[in-house]
């Protein structure tokens, strides 16, 4: 009753309760973040998280994105945030098409999936707007099914990492014909499924740091 009442309060203020989850705790420890605010320790979580692709990683993607023909369509599966879709974005042809794909069932921070979209949207405005960027709303496996567009210039698959989905991202990728086939999070320590997935399929022609073509 008493947590109904403060809730209550807190909801006409516009406020909410929030605490640390034991994860939450680990990881602020881990950082040297134990003095931050939930609030704090949230936001930086999203500018630090590791997920996103390094400098390196970057300068590969922009070299391969710049072997595409610019009539030839591009396609990322796995959106997250949006930051690889710049990268994406900033290598290909003004003119060339650019498609990604999420459906927002997972971020790395624990916010709703409708937070998780809009925000995403917003990150992403300018390259909507300015820059042949469409952003997909939608579960990857629908998009494939749906798909009537040429053979992609380039896939690049960011998206569920466990072996299974990843073997069924690639397989598709390399049925419709994309020219180039590469992703993230090449690691057999942490994403093991990648790993076992990429081999399935002849193995990486090339590896920087955690991003692999096949």
């Amino acid at each position: 009753m008493l947590k109904r009442i403060i809730k209550n309060i807190l909801g006409k203020n516009n406020l909410e309760l929030s605490r640390f989850s034991d994860n939450d705790r680990r990881y602020a420890i881990s950082k040297g973040w134990e003095k931050f605010s939930c609030k704090d320790l949230q936001i930086a979580h999203a500018i630090s998280y590791e997920g996103h692709i390094n400098i390196r990683e970057a300068k590969f993607l922009l070299s391969l994105v710049e072997q595409t023909n610019p009539e030839d369509t591009i396609i990322e599966v796995g959106t997250l945030f949006g930051y690889s879709t710049n990268i994406l974005a900033l290598g290909k042809a003004e003119s060339q098409k650019l498609i990604t794909v999420d459906n927002y069932m997972w971020n790395s921070l624990g916010i709703s999936a409708e937070t998780h979209r809009l925000s995403t949207f917003a990150m992403l405005q300018d390259a909507r707007e300015n820059h042949g960027v469409k952003v997909v709303f939608q579960d990857k496996d629908e998009f494939y099914k749906e798909y009537q567009g040429n053979a992609p210039g380039l896939f690049f698959c960011d998206a569920h990492h466990d072996y299974e989905p990843t073997l069924r991202d690639l397989t598709w990728a390399r049925k419709i014909g994309a020219k180039i086939i590469c992703g993230h999070d090449y690691n057999e320590e942490i994403f093991p499924g990648v790993v076992q997935a990429v081999n399935k399929l002849g193995g990486a022609k090339k590896i920087v740091d955690s991003l692999f073509v096949l």
